[in-house]
């Protein structure tokens, strides 16, 4: 959470701001879980934009910095196949 926390400061302070983009149901933002030994301590920079899984990930919903849009996604949903697909986008089985 500091280097998070630090980041987001450097960057307002040369008036930037980090945005990162979370693809529907994707399973890897949740990871650590915030309730495993250490997981709490965990934290993204920026201000994270929800392609929404309502909309196909074809409409992005902008959250305040802190919040976690995609946390409003049930658990049991999550998955590999939106960490793996942006905009698109395969990169499957190309070693990113």
């Amino acid at each position: 959470a500091a280097f998070a926390d630090a980041l987001d400061a450097a960057l307002a302070r040369h008036g930037l701001t980090l945005f990162r983009v979370v693809n529907q149901f994707d399973l890897i933002p949740r990871i650590p879980n915030p309730s495993t030994p250490g997981g709490g301590e965990w934290q993204h920079a920026g201000v994270q934009v929800w392609l929404t899984p309502e909309s196909g990930g074809a409409v992005a919903k902008v959250c305040g910095l802190g919040e976690l849009c995609h946390e409003a996604a049930p658990s049991f949903r999550l998955n590999m196949q939106d960490h793996t697909s942006y905009f698109g986008v395969s990169s499957a089985g190309s070693g990113c």
